[in-house]
């Protein structure tokens, strides 16, 4: 019998220092999951949102018409937004960044723009898109403010009858350029005094 209670109590010992240790682990861990929470919000708070706004615009054209179809593309279709009544739009949740911003209508074309949003102020400007000069910079109003750069073209316009593309094709100058000479070379040589006319006669008929 004393072997057996002494068995029960180191037991319940063993028992009791592991259950202690349970709950040591248990509240560090707790302790880790509260600290963590703080810098999650911290880095979601950093993670901001912004929107890009602006207008289109079709002098002359009800935007009944063309509104429906118009459809205003960031990066080329990452974000996609849409015209609202009177021409205006906003694309929402936008992250900090340098965007493309176009205009795509079936029957115009609209010089695209690009945004620049700073992450640190929030502060968004519009600026020019200078393929040729990528490192200048022209500024645009902001919100921004699209109008129509020219009319689409869907078919090359067929080319008119002209006297000056007849005369510079390459084979009427072959045919052409011998009988200016043939006619203009003894005029040439009638002005010349005897003796470079003998010359000249004899190159021109004999070489």
């Amino acid at each position: 019998l004393n072997m057996d209670a002494i068995r029960c109590v180191f037991l319940l010992i063993i028992s009791l220092f592991v259950i202690q240790g349970d709950c040591e682990n248990d509240s560090k861990t707790q302790q880790e999951i509260e600290k963590s929470v703080p810098k999650d919000e911290a880095k979601n708070d950093q993670l901001k949102l912004y929107s890009i706004e602006g207008s289109v615009d079709i002098e002359g054209s009800d935007i009944s018409v063309w509104g429906s179809k118009t459809q205003i593309l960031v990066d080329g279709g990452k974000y996609v937004g849409y015209l609202k009544q009177f021409g205006e739009f906003q694309i929402h949740n936008i992250p900090s960044g340098t965007y493309l911003i176009e205009v795509i209508t079936p029957n115009h074309v609209f010089e695209p723009a690009r945004v620049d949003i700073s992450g640190k102020t929030g502060k968004i400007r519009g600026r020019r898109v200078n393929l040729l000069k990528t490192g200048s910079v022209s500024s645009l109003p902001y919100p921004l403010k699209f109008k129509v750069n020219k009319q689409a073209e869907f078919f090359e316009k067929r080319e008119q009858w002209n006297v000056m593309s007849i005369l510079k094709n390459p084979m009427v100058l072959v045919l052409v350029a011998p009988l200016l000479i043939m006619v203009v070379m003894p005029k040439l040589l009638n002005n010349m005094d005897p003796d470079t006319h003998k010359v000249s006669s004899y190159i021109f008929y004999h070489c």
